[in-house]
């Protein structure tokens, strides 16, 4: 009985503690209001259901400014538009090697709204926003593609950070990003990819070099299970792709047998 007793304490002083929370939380929320990360504008209080968790950090108007893409490219996943032949590379990429990478697909160009609402999750700590932004990436990727949620033997593999840029981070967004889409796509989260190396934003780098740069970044801390499976590599941003190709190596020397790529932006 002292036993039952001590648990039902604990319960109930846990209980407690998380409405404590709640109300701290909604009295913030009276005192600072919420403000649209992209326009500044206060947001109305409420938030929308959990896998549209990511909306709330923007007003209606921007959120209607989000470029979706139409009609990408297979191979890298750059906006084509609607009327182009969907099985053909886009010009861009058409004869250059995609590192091992058999198809890219995005959620949204990467501008305006959605630069915007990345900038907030990669450097202003908004690392609530990657599960929910993870659950919508999930969702467009199986509604271009229904195999994605059917495939028994296919993992989730996020692009990770640093070690070091982990902790002046506070979080992997690249990580909390993938746990979103493996809830969404009902498949295995591996978090297979060590970034061993750090390396340079690339932003700033010219893109023949990027490459150079990012080669041999990444190693695969966990070969025996990805060995024969196919994986969903999933990253927040693709611009040159050289990330993506150099992560892609790594789990192919590791014997992965296909490797896609899923990103917010692009």
């Amino acid at each position: 009985m002292a036993w039952s007793g001590t648990t039902a304490a604990r319960g109930v002083a846990g209980a407690l503690a998380a409405r404590g929370l709640e109300l701290a939380a909604g009295l913030a929320s009276l005192l600072a209001p919420r403000a649209c990360v992209t326009c500044r504008r206060p947001l109305p209080p409420g938030g929308p259901a959990r896998h549209e968790a990511w909306a709330s950090a923007l007003c209606p108007g921007c959120r209607g400014r989000l470029g979706p893409i139409d009609g990408a490219c297979l191979g890298c996943g750059a906006p084509r538009g609607p009327h182009a032949a969907p099985s053909r590379r886009c010009a861009a990429c058409r004869g250059v090697p995609l590192g091992g990478v058999a198809r890219t697909t995005a959620l949204w160009r990467y501008r305006g709204v959605a630069r915007r609402l990345l900038h907030a999750v990669k450097y202003e700590g908004r690392e609530d926003l990657c599960p929910p932004l993870g659950l919508a990436l999930a969702a467009h990727l199986a509604a271009l593609d229904p195999t994605w949620a059917s495939t028994p033997d296919l993992l989730v593999v996020p692009v990770p950070v640093h070690r070091w840029r982990r902790i002046a981070r506070g979080y992997d967004q690249g990580a909390a990003l993938a746990a979103g889409v493996a809830e969404g796509l009902g498949r295995p989260l591996v978090a297979a990819l060590e970034r061993h190396r750090t390396t340079p934003p690339l932003h700033g780098v010219d893109r023949d070099a990027r490459d150079e740069v990012v080669a041999g970044a990444f190693r695969c801390a966990a070969p025996g299970a990805v060995r024969g499976r196919p994986v969903l590599l999933v990253d927040d941003i693709r611009t040159s792709g050289a990330t993506l190709r150099a992560a892609a190596r790594a789990l192919r020397r590791a014997g992965v047998r296909r490797i896609e790529a899923g990103v917010l932006a692009r």
